[in-house]
């Protein structure tokens, strides 16, 4: 070996061992700072991405890479993967925008993240999927998951129709409210609803209203925005009053700014039935009992005898009726009877009922029945201030009038 040899082998010695000693204490330092840099994304993914077809979204607010280890990190590159990598966009956050070659100083030290802007370009219909990756010089890859959904750049008018038959409703009633259809918007502008009517042969039996769910009732003018489905913006709430009995129909008519379908129509029915007769009413019962011959001392010519059948029966109805016979003197001063019937005890002391006066043959004749004949001439009040006085008001041959009554003694 010569002198010249010898020298450049021992320089070139003496520098690897300086190469090899630098990068051992390299090494040695960065494990006793805390190992290699441990970078990751906060938040860690976006699903939520959504355009119209040929327009965009970007990322609100955008995500950080923030450095968590004592060591300082370099980013190398910046890529997007999956199946529809093409449809998003990369690019520096508006606060401390990241890029390759961007040192992300080690956790604790001021800025230690910097931010990526994420925008959704879809060129299709439907969800997207891909995936952000982040390489750094030293330190392990960070990944961030991208989700969109794609629809049409218009509004989109979505009916799904709940029950547009209402079940048989009594004529004079209003059936249970019931949501006719529930409209929703499926496309990525804002869905105008201009105006909803109901038409058609029996259009006054059904009306708007409310209905007690989970979606708002629409609004004339109102606003739909873009929801995913199954979710529902608003309803159309529908009450059936049948004015007729049979079936009814009418038709409800919506307007929006959809293109494709700027007006829509849902169809509506019912069946109006007869109302059930109405109950009995609850029979009063008396709190007197009357049978006697009552008059009034100062008018001796007249007189009204009452029978009061009061019978209390054990788990049947019983009897509570009342029966009078008046006395009196028809307008020609001759002597007339008529009979109070077909009455009810309207409460405690008032019983009301119906005047009626019969004419038959002659008495000293064979009875006759074909010369019966019972008229009704008026109606009556007997009400009852106590077990000893009354008052009788009525209404006889077309005369109204009132008498004070007592009974009469014996």
């Amino acid at each position: 070996m010569t002198i010249g040899m010898s020298m450049r082998f021992r320089l070139g010695l003496r520098l690897g061992l300086g190469v090899t000693l630098a990068a051992t204490l390299g090494s040695f330092n960065a494990l006793a700072a805390g190992g290699s840099p441990a970078v990751s994304f906060n938040p860690g993914s976006n699903g939520g991405f959504f355009a119209g077809v040929g327009e965009s979204a970007g990322s609100t607010p955008d995500p950080m890479l923030v450095n968590s280890s004592s060591s300082p990190a370099v980013i190398t590159a910046i890529t997007l993967s999956g199946a529809n990598a093409g449809e998003f966009r990369v690019s520096g956050g508006a606060n401390s925008p990241c890029a390759v070659g961007t040192t992300i100083p080690r956790s604790g030290a001021a800025g230690n993240f910097c931010g990526l802007h994420f925008t959704f370009n879809p060129a299709s219909v439907g969800s997207k999927l891909a995936t952000a990756t982040v390489t750094f010089s030293n330190a392990a890859s960070a990944s961030f998951a991208l989700g969109g959904t794609a629809v049409v750049a218009m509004p989109v008018l979505d009916i799904t129709l709940g029950i547009n038959s209402s079940p048989d409703v009594a004529l004079g009633s209003t059936g249970p409210a019931f949501v006719a259809a529930y409209v929703s918007n499926r496309g990525a502008h804002t869905l105008n609803i201009n105006g909803f009517t109901i038409s058609g042969a029996n259009a006054a039996d059904f009306a708007f209203t409310h209905v007690a769910t989970k979606a708002p009732d629409c609004t004339v003018p109102g606003l739909v925005t873009w929801s995913p489905a199954p979710a529902v913006s608003c309803q159309l709430g529908i009450a059936f009053r049948p004015s007729a009995p049979g079936a009814r129909s009418a038709t409800i008519t919506l307007a929006s700014n959809d293109p494709a379908r700027p007006v829509v129509t849902i169809p509506l029915a019912g069946n109006g039935v007869a109302a059930p007769p109405a109950p009995p009413p609850v029979p009063v019962a008396s709190t007197v009992f009357v049978t006697d011959l009552w008059w009034n001392p100062a008018e001796p010519a007249w007189s009204l005898n009452i029978v009061h059948h009061k019978q209390l029966v054990v788990g049947a109805p019983g009897s509570d009726s009342v029966i009078a016979t008046w006395n009196t003197f028809d307008v020609n001063l001759a002597p007339t009877w008529v009979t109070l019937t077909s009455g009810t005890w309207t409460s405690g002391q008032t019983f009301t009922g119906v005047l009626h006066q019969t004419t038959g043959s002659y008495f000293a004749n064979p009875y006759l029945p074909g010369q019966a004949v019972d008229s009704v001439v008026g109606s009556a009040t007997l009400t009852f201030s106590d077990a000893n006085n009354g008052t009788l008001v009525y209404t006889l041959f077309g005369v109204t009038s009132s008498r004070a009554i007592v009974r009469k003694p014996f």
